[in-house]
């Protein structure tokens, strides 16, 4: 299995990229002592942003009422990367990726309930077909669990998988697999690849359009995004955007890609699958999240969250996270009931 490796030296710490994510290995990491503040908890009559804080172990919760932390907890597993929101069972499923398990935190609560183990080097986690999926990037699978047990009952094929993305049906699952630049497709039973469908150089995250026709792959190596139709199941188009793109996010005209070498967010003209404008966001945006017209993004190299504004199309307001914030979740508010 090939992986791309790239080191960087940002703030006097040493980092390692693989698979389109920043993986930290700095012996000492100031994180931020959450747990010495007081912070005012998680409300259940409000919306949260959860954030995994890889390097320091912890979930935060960000209130979106007041765009700051509301709630901290430290985890047992190792470098917190993946995380999914679960409202129905009040939960957050975090993917570790050092400590090959996945943990469960309870709502409102707020603290962790169970840990499963999982596959080698878990890196995203998701819902479908009532079961949790969880890709393990190193050993080549998707982990298939019962949300009910918390066990594994079965495991699906992947060459270094990495991230979901569900059909708003909630009947397809697509996964990206980095080491053969490919997505593989599963049906609503996620027990089976049912198409493999080629994309760029080192596909990582992606997407699916609001309206389910089309599902958008950004290629790390290829500095692009390769469009799918999604009835087709093939590629029809490729994007170039900046430079080692994370994570896309779309609305219902527009496409947003975080670039993490570039220091900006790309706004894509899905109708035409052309880059209209570039925001500058400086640092390495990775993860996002989207609420109305405020667009959340993970800086790690910033330590912090950034939200744009995206009728002015600027960072208007930062959020202090600590180091090596990874993913948010639930990444469409607006389509998730509060806790």
């Amino acid at each position: 299995m090939q992986v791309n490796l790239k080191m960087i030296v940002a703030s006097g710490l040493v980092t390692l990229a693989i698979g389109g994510g920043v993986w930290y290995f700095a012996s000492t990491v100031d994180c931020i002592a959450w747990d010495k503040e007081h912070l005012p908890g998680i409300e259940v009559e409000k919306q949260y942003l959860y954030v995994a804080m890889g390097e320091c172990d912890s979930v935060l919760a960000i209130d979106t009422s007041t765009q700051t932390v509301a709630a901290y907890v430290r985890l047992e597993g190792r470098f917190p990367h993946g995380l999914m929101h679960d409202p129905g069972r009040k939960s957050v499923y975090v993917a570790n990726e050092k400590s090959d398990d996945l943990t469960v935190i309870e709502l409102p609560a707020f603290v962790p309930r169970a840990s499963v183990e999982v596959g080698d080097f878990p890196v995203d986690v998701t819902l479908a077909s009532d079961k949790i999926l969880v890709t393990n990037f190193s050993g080549d699978s998707v982990s298939v669990i019962d949300p009910a047990t918390l066990r594994v009952v079965w495991e699906v094929g992947g060459e270094a998988a990495t991230h979901f993305a569900i059909s708003p049906d909630g009947k397809y699952t697509y996964f990206s697999n980095w080491s053969d630049d490919t997505v593989s497709v599963m049906g609503a039973g996620v027990d089976a690849v049912v198409a493999v469908i080629d994309t760029g150089s080192r596909p990582n995250h992606l997407t699916f359009s609001r309206n389910g026709e089309f599902v958008y792959v950004t290629n790390y190596k290829g500095d692009s995004v390769t469009v799918i139709d999604h009835n087709e199941r093939r590629a029809i188009a490729e994007i170039p955007v900046g430079r080692r793109p994370m994570t896309p996010i779309a609305t219902a005209d527009r496409l947003y890609v975080a670039n993490i070498e570039s220091g900006t967010i790309s706004v894509i003209d899905i109708e035409n699958n052309q880059v209209l404008t570039e925001i500058t966001t400086g640092g390495n945006p990775q993860h996002m999240a989207i609420m109305g017209n405020y667009l959340y993004v993970t800086n790690p190299d910033l330590e912090l969250i950034q939200v744009i504004d995206l009728s002015q199309k600027r960072v208007f307001r930062e959020i202090v996270t600590g180091p090596s914030p990874q993913q948010i979740s639930p990444r469409y508010l607006s389509e998730v009931p509060p806790n």
